[in-house]
This record gives structure tokens, sequence and C-alpha cells, in this order.
């Protein structure tokens, strides 16, 4: 089976409407599955597209065997446990998963025209957190460099020695030689 399901997606719309061919069972279902009515009548009439994942829930919470959904089936090969679990709602499992389809890949590339270059396109994740890097060494940067222009401001308004206590030093120097 492919990523988007495209080439299965027949063959599962086919076999959820086996499953929901009596009056109800569509509403029970959607029930089952934690979705509204509405939202599962737009999927089997094909307004709305599902995903791989939908499928595997609709075959774990009615009981039918994994894969089952993936080949075409008639009315009555339709397991009556499976049945029974929409016509009572009694579903064999929870689903917490979603109906929505999985992106499709792109097929084209944008081509640059007439010898244009393309800018490096990089993933939304990675340019935020090489911006936020950068932003962090931008900050780092800037407090290094106010300590910087803080001590040389203490530095030049106080001298290191005070001028008495150097000459009186330096004679002290001279009087032992």
């Amino acid at each position: 089976m492919d990523d988007t399901g495209a080439t299965l997606m027949p063959v599962w719309r086919a076999n959820l409407a086996l499953l929901t061919r009596q009056v109800g069972a569509a509403t029970r279902l959607a029930r089952m599955m934690t979705f509204s009515e509405s939202y599962m009548k737009l999927i089997l009439s094909g307004q709305r597209a599902f995903s791989g994942e939908f499928v595997r829930g609709v075959e774990a919470v009615t009981g039918l065997p994994e894969g089952w959904m993936d080949v075409p089936h008639r009315a009555d090969e339709v397991p009556p446990a499976a049945r029974e679990s929409i016509d009572n709602e009694r579903p064999h499992a929870r689903f917490r998963g979603t109906a929505h389809p999985v992106r499709k890949p792109p097929v084209l590339r944008a081509e640059p025209i007439f010898g244009q270059t393309v800018p490096a396109r990089r993933d939304d994740a990675a340019a935020g957190a090489d911006s936020h890097r950068r932003m962090a060494g931008v900050r780092k940067m800037r407090d290094l460099a106010v300590q910087d222009v803080r001590k040389l401001e203490r530095y030049l308004s106080v001298p290191p020695v005070e001028p008495g206590v150097m000459r009186a030093r330096v004679e002290d120097v001279r009087s032992e030689e």
C-alpha cells in the first residue's frame, strides 16, 4: 500500500458502502468511530477523503480482520460478527485516530525560469531553530559587550592607583637603593 492510499480509495469506499448498506448503519458506525453522522455521510458520499488510519480504525471497531478493507468484497462476504457489531453499536475497540488523509507529495517541481536560481528551501522547523540560535548568539554577544563597556567605565572613572600612594612607594624604593 502506498502512503496516500490513492490506489485503494475506491476499494475502501466500496467496502465502507457494504458495511453501511442497511438503514441507520452509517449513523451507528459514526457513533462507534466517535465521528458525527454528517461527517460519516460525507465520507460515504465521496465528498470527503479519508486515510488508511481511518480504514484500519473501521476494521478494529467492527471486528474485521486487518486488511479486510483492502480487498473488494460482495455483500454476502461481510462477516456476521461485524454486521452484528454495527447493528448493536458494540465496538470491538476504541478508535482514537483521525479520518483526515495524509498530504499527498507534490508531483511537479517548480523549475527556475530562464536560468534563474531557485532559492534554497528549508523546512519551517529548521528555519525556526536557526533563527532562535542566531538570536541567542546575538543576545550573548550583546551581553558580553555591555559587560566590557561597564568594566571600561569603572576603570576610567576610578584610577587603579592613587597618585599619592604611588609617589610614596616610588620614594621608598629609591631610598632603599
